[in-house]
């Protein structure tokens, strides 16, 4: 029979419970005071729920997500870190969630996993942040896109984690610690080129602009017009224009729309271009075109070049 619990156990237990999301182990019971049998005897008598041998849910509700990973670090005990698709979903960072909860562990750890949770083993150092411990934003957004061959992927990962933390040095110093990378060169590309904040953005300054040699665009610049900040994916100052990229794939509008509109845009001195996905990624050799011909206007005495074989940048 479970001994009644003194006033200090219980406040004890209740702020232990509640800084882990419901979920403690008897290692801490024992710590606080308690019997070894503590948990188990709650569990016995329908008050708590048991996760793992030796982790307990202190009420009877739902085993959810966070339980689960608060339950998976008591498990693996000091040192264990959420990581990957785990850590990307306690932070925040654009992801498919994993059926598995992802923890990383010491190297000379040997821990036995349910079939609801990945152990792997690491021997450098472990960084962690946060509650539950997880892996930082950079650590994770590049353990992630390691693990893809999908670049589209691997930039909404980075976009994602800068966005997050403001800025892209922590990510940059994270790539420049780890001696293999994947998609290294197109990580590269992505945390130099200033201001790029998405996918979309990053395909047009890559495949429509780079690719046909026109003149590399402010990104994410912002003006005050009539008191009113505007914001603009891309702009080319010196020459009046300015990029707006739509990244939703249906709209009100068809394409053939669109594509109507920004040259009416461009022949009537209107130097605002309104670009989808579907035409920066499907169709970036006319997206250049389209790009090239605004900033003619604008002043630009230069002439876009072929991307490769069979572009029709310059057959309008």
């Amino acid at each position: 029979m479970t001994r009644a619990l003194t006033t200090d156990q219980r406040r004890h237990l209740n702020a232990l419970a509640a800084s882990q999301d419901g979920v403690v182990s008897r290692d801490q019971l024992i710590g606080a005071g308690l019997s070894d049998r503590h948990g188990h005897d709650r569990v016995v008598a329908g008050r708590w729920r048991r996760i793992l041998d030796g982790v307990y849910l202190t009420h009877t509700g739902r085993i959810g997500f966070r339980e689960r990973c608060w339950a998976t670090l008591l498990h693996c005990g000091e040192g264990a870190t959420l990581c990957r698709s785990t850590a990307a979903r306690l932070l925040g960072l654009e992801h498919p969630p994993s059926p598995r909860i992802q923890v990383v562990v010491p190297h000379a750890r040997r821990v036995a996993a349910p079939s609801w949770m990945e152990v792997s083993r690491q021997r450098r150092p472990l960084s962690w942040g946060g509650s539950p411990a997880r892996t930082p934003a950079e650590v994770t957004a590049l353990d992630l896109c390691d693990e893809t061959e999908d670049v589209d992927t691997v930039i909404g990962l980075i976009t994602s984690a800068a966005r997050l933390q403001r800025g892209t040095g922590h990510l940059r110093r994270e790539l420049a610690r780890r001696r293999t990378v994947r998609h290294r060169a197109v990580l590269q590309d992505l945390l130099v080129t200033r201001g790029i904040e998405s996918v979309l953005e990053h395909r047009y300054v890559r495949g429509v602009v780079r690719a046909h040699g026109l003149p590399i665009p402010r990104m994410q610049h912002t003006d005050v017009v009539e008191g009113r900040r505007i914001r603009s994916d891309a702009v080319f100052e010196e020459y009046g224009t300015r990029v707006e990229l739509d990244g939703r794939l249906h709209e009100a509008l068809t394409d053939d729309d669109v594509w109507r509109d920004d040259w009416v845009a461009v022949d009537s001195g209107h130097l605002t271009l309104r670009l989808r996905y579907r035409h920066v990624v499907g169709r970036p050799c006319r997206s250049a075109a389209l790009t090239a011909g605004a900033i003619r206007r604008g002043g630009w005495a230069g002439r876009p070049l072929p991307c490769g074989p069979g572009c029709t940048v310059n057959s309008r």
